[in-house]
């Protein structure tokens, strides 16, 4: 009787070890699994970007903040960017390997906006080739973003008229 009882005690705990593993794999091998995500498609009203009538949400930025100026171009010398700005000489440094000039139908000496929608063309230049770019004296918007701990200008926008060729 004691071989007995020994052999079903024996019996007894390799089912609950083998239980308990089987309860860990099982859980480990469910745990990897993620549900399928349902999708579903939200249908939009009105016109898609590229179709008529479609409207962009935001098409202007507004001029007058640190990083958004505006001014009379002096020049660009030493990878700085000089202009006038309510008769107060202002200077940026310029990025060094790309300087966007955004050339826009807006006229400039007025605006308290730069409207997105009537930039024309875009020409791309670094600190050095856009040097005699652009005509001494006419009204600019510059951008310009924190890079490390300096403000660098890194677009300028001027008159389509004025563009460089």
């Amino acid at each position: 009787m004691q071989d007995g009882g020994k052999k079903q005690s024996f019996i007894i705990v390799v089912l609950v070890i083998v239980l308990i593993f089987g309860g860990i794999g099982i859980y480990l091998l469910l745990s990897g699994r993620k549900p399928a995500q349902v999708t579903e498609d939200v249908p939009t009203i009105g016109p898609q970007r590229g179709a008529i009538g479609f409207v962009e949400p935001t098409t202007t930025v507004k001029i007058g903040s640190k990083e958004v100026s505006k001014g009379n171009f002096q020049k660009v010398e030493g990878g700085l960017i000089y202009y006038e700005e309510a008769g107060t000489v202002s200077t940026l440094p310029l990025t060094v390997d790309e300087i966007a000039v955004n050339c826009t139908d807006q006229p400039l000496a007025t605006a308290t906006e730069l409207d997105y929608t009537q930039i024309k063309k875009v020409q791309v230049y670094n600190s050095e080739t856009i040097i005699g770019k652009i005509p001494e004296n006419e009204p600019i918007v510059v951008f310009a973003a924190m890079v490390g701990d300096a403000l660098t200008a890194h677009t300028v926008a001027l008159a389509t008229a004025s563009c460089p060729q």
